[in-house]
């Protein structure tokens, strides 16, 4: 708790967290993203389009980047004007609700925008519980909770394709 110039007492919690949840993935998954690759190049070879062989490389690059190394750090704050984000501050009058879902191990802090969209914010919370509570009762004296987190089309399609390539 920190204090004003003007005498009033300002609730803030502040923690470390990683930029996204890290699991390890299998080799089964490089090895599948091999093979595809050279398929999809054997495929655009035969019809001459080798612009597109670059591309798929590259994305397959960048994924197999994006899966092999771990997260960077950053620090949150959540005090009584808002939510500080990786230097940035989201106002409590721009966030509609807020939820907390449990990814084993991680827990995620998901603020969700105050446009029609329903665009979210996701930062991990920080694995001591109490400090867990702390955000959770500083965050709803300003925005409502919800139980259950709403799902982006971005999750929904990913978790369709994971469960669809039995990739965990």
């Amino acid at each position: 708790m920190l204090e004003s110039q003007n005498n009033k007492k300002i609730h803030a919690v502040e923690w470390e967290a990683p930029t996204h949840v890290y699991k390890k993935k299998s080799p089964h998954l490089i090895k599948l993203l091999v093979v595809l690759g050279f398929a999809l190049s054997l495929l655009f070879l035969f019809i001459t389009e080798y612009v597109l062989i670059v591309g798929v490389w590259a994305v397959i690059f960048v994924y197999f980047l994006r899966i092999t190394t771990p997260p960077s750090s950053g620090k949150h704050k959540v005090s009584s004007f808002g939510v500080y984000w990786y230097g940035d501050i989201i106002p409590f009058s721009h966030i509609h609700a807020f939820s907390i879902a449990v990814e084993e191990p991680e827990w995620i802090l998901r603020l969700y925008n105050s446009d029609n969209n329903l665009t979210s914010v996701s930062l991990l919370l920080p694995k001591d519980e109490e400090v867990r509570e702390q955000i959770k009762t500083l965050l709803e004296e300003h925005i409502p909770f919800l139980e259950k987190s709403i799902d982006t089309d971005t999750e929904k399609l990913a978790r369709f394709f994971s469960r669809l390539l039995n990739i965990e």
